[in-house]
Order: C-alpha cells, then structure tokens, then sequence
C-alpha cells in the first residue's frame, strides 16, 4: 500500500485491474488473487471489443480460460453476448456465474475430448462470432525444441483445435508480454503461424493498461484474428 504500512487488499487490487466494487468474487485468499491477478482488465476488454465492432458484426462469443470474468465483462459492457464460459478453476466459475447469471458457464478441461464436444454440442445451433481467451504456455522457454510440439503447450493447442471446430468471425487471445520475445522471437511466429493455418489473418500488439484508463503499468500482447473469407485486416 503506499501509504499504509500493509499490503493492498483483495478489493484495492480488484480496483487496480478496473473492477467495479459490486463484482463479487468467491474463494479463499489466494483463489481470489489468482482470479483476479490472473483477469483481463474489463476496461481494456471493453475498448478492445468497442474496437473490433467498429468493423464487424459481433454479438456473441464462447470465452475459454475465462477465469473470474475480465474479458467477458468487458466485451459484455460493449455488448457482446457471451454464451458459454469454460474454466477448469470451480471458484472462478463461481465468481463469473454469480456476476453473470445469464451465461452457460461449464466447469471442464479443455484438454479432455468430453468438453470440447460439450462446446461444439451446445453451440452447434448458434451462431458464434468469437472466440476469445488466454490460454497458459508453459513451456514458452524451452530451448532446442519447436514450441508447438511442447506437451506444457497443450492447453495452447486446445484452444487452436476449438477454433478450429467453431470457426467463428473473429479470435481474441491474451497473453503476458513475454510471449513476443521467447527464442528470439520463434515462439510468437510459431503462435501466429498456427492461427494462419486454421484460416485466419492475424495481428498482435503489446498493449499497456494504463492507455486504456487503467491504473497499473502493466503490459499484455493481444493477438486479433479475423476469419479470411472476411477480408479485414485486423491491424
């Protein structure tokens, strides 16, 4: 805290990522941490999402590693409808269920063939016009071996597969900064090789929270894929 001789709170910190004070968040200390250090500050979701419907027409989305709810809230608040959020954390997805009553949200491993096709089952018959989401990447660091074929990355490749399954308009990913400079830069070209694979032109930044009104320092890449047969660049 900079003026009290204690840490920041669980809320003081919630407001640092631009939470509103009514979000509830449910857990244990440390579950609400995670959720929380872990989220997507809904003020950058929100101007992201605001962005992107600037130029397509968006009105749902299926939100993977959804965590307590950062990026579903922001992209609600510019509104996208989210129809199902998937995290295999029980408290996080009692955190976004509470403050979203109104989503489908599934407990589930997305490296299990059984939730992926609970995915693909439950939006079949509905259009869904993103993906979005910020899969962990463990094995970013691993020298000497291709970064796609490092079993720590599946959960990576599980979100490609999804994509590949739903095929929406448009993808959002999220990941920490480093993510651009791993191997000297192999590891980012590998990552936007695979989603140019699956059909899609695709762009990523290093954006800083505060340009977007949030109070911290921290950075985030966002990588925006947009489906070819679109033809917009998502630069």
């Amino acid at each position: 805290h900079p003026i009290h001789n204690r840490v920041i709170s669980v809320r003081e910190a919630a407001r640092f990522q631009s939470f509103p004070d009514d979000y509830y968040f449910f857990g244990n200390k440390n579950d609400l941490l995670k959720q929380i250090g872990n989220a997507v500050p809904p003020l950058m979701a929100y101007e992201i999402a605001n962005e992107i419907i600037q130029h397509i027409d968006i009105k749902t989305s299926v939100d993977l590693f959804v965590g307590a709810g950062g990026m579903t809230l922001g992209f609600k608040q510019a509104g996208i409808k989210s129809l199902i959020g998937v995290d295999f954390d029980k408290s996080a997805c009692i955190t976004l269920k509470s403050n979203n009553p109104e989503i489908n949200v599934m407990l589930g491993d997305l490296t299990t063939e059984e939730t992926k096709s609970m995915i693909q089952e439950y939006t079949q018959n509905q259009e869904v016009d993103l993906v979005c989401g910020g899969p962990p990447c463990q094995g970013f660091s691993l020298a000497g071996k291709r970064f796609i074929d490092d079993p720590r990355n599946k959960l990576f490749k599980e979100y490609v597969d999804v994509l590949s399954r739903i095929k929406p308009k448009v993808f959002v990913m999220e990941n920490v900064e480093g993510i651009k400079t791993m191997q000297n830069g192999l590891v980012y070209q590998e990552i936007l090789q695979s989603f140019e694979q699956e059909g899609y032109s695709v762009a990523g930044n290093t954006l800083l929270a505060t340009d977007f009104g949030v109070p911290q320092k921290r950075k985030r890449v966002i990588i925006i894929g947009v489906r070819k047969d679109l033809k917009i660049d998502p630069n």
